[in-house]
């Protein structure tokens, strides 16, 4: 079993290959963002993969799950007990998600707020 955490501060190791396809096309809509990221400067276009692609294709459709969990590439090499860490920022689909993500991650990171994990640890209530 594999656990992934944020990447705060931009120190995520794993990457989508998906990411990497579009933005090898459309190098101009590419940016890594982060909770970092200063707001004002948040792309107004949300271009995905399935955005730029055959979305409308059933073929396509049927295999969403394969191609959004089965892509995930290391960034970086990855030894034997290094911690796994993603940018949760990259599920975010529209704009206000994301920017609502930002918000969390950055009172996480920053450490003013818990996560779900400390707050497991810690015996609280999750949801």
């Amino acid at each position: 079993m594999t656990y992934v955490n944020h990447g705060c501060n931009y120190t995520d190791n794993l990457g989508d290959l998906g990411d990497e396809v579009l933005c090898s096309m459309k190098q101009d809509q590419c940016e890594e963002v982060s909770e970092l990221t200063d707001l004002k400067n948040v792309p107004s276009h949300f271009a995905t993969f399935d955005e730029e692609s055959r979305e409308s294709t059933p073929a396509y459709l049927r295999h969403l799950d394969l191609f959004y969990s089965g892509f995930n590439n290391a960034k970086i090499n990855i030894n034997a007990g290094d911690e796994i860490f993603q940018n949760y920022l990259m599920y975010e689909s529209t704009k206000e998600d994301f920017l609502e993500e930002v918000e969390r991650l950055r009172g996480i990171c920053t450490g003013q707020d818990a996560g779900e994990v400390t707050k497991y640890e810690n015996g609280l209530q999750i949801y």
